[in-house]
């Protein structure tokens, strides 16, 4: 699912630049 891969990439980024908001967090557990 490269759509998928873009989205986790883009959404990683945007966690890398800025302070990972709780929304985020349990995704960035999944990661």
């Amino acid at each position: 699912m490269p759509a998928a891969m873009l989205t986790a990439s883009k959404m990683a980024r945007v966690v890398f630049a800025r302070p990972p908001p709780p929304i985020v967090a349990p995704i960035d557990r999944r990661m």
